[in-house]
């Protein structure tokens, strides 16, 4: 899937339009399921009586949505930062990051995403 995907989810994760996969046990403890767990959540307390949600809550987080989608943080954060500030050019700058970082041989830094997103925006470049 596309950062831009991994975007779309995070934020509607966040507004609670979408849940994470997971199921309930008997005493209302939140666990996801086999394809929803990551690495990432390793390192969280398991749900307890005290704490149902504790992973329900990091399924929601930016580590974890980079993670399900096989993305770095910072390669996400980069797709929110389009997403939100040019909705409709959003596919258009991702193709063009995605060329670069071919290019490159690496990922490109969040400043050089918002340079190529400047670019094609105030100068009317389409992909």
């Amino acid at each position: 899937m596309s950062a831009l995907a991994a975007a779309r989810q995070y934020l509607d994760r966040k507004a609670r339009a979408e849940h994470p996969r997971g199921t309930f046990d008997g005493q209302r403890r939140w666990a996801p399921d086999a394809g929803e767990r990551q690495a990432c959540c390793r390192g969280i307390r398991p749900p307890s009586a005290a704490y149902p949600f504790s992973l329900m809550v990091h399924c929601r987080t930016k580590e974890h949505v980079a993670a399900l989608h096989g993305l770095g943080v910072m390669q996400l954060v980069s797709a929110l930062y389009v997403l939100t500030h040019w909705p409709t050019a959003a596919p258009a700058i991702m193709e063009a990051v995605t060329l670069a970082e071919r290019l490159a041989g690496a990922r490109i830094e969040t400043s050089a995403v918002q340079r190529i997103a400047r670019r094609i925006v105030e100068g009317g470049v389409t992909a």
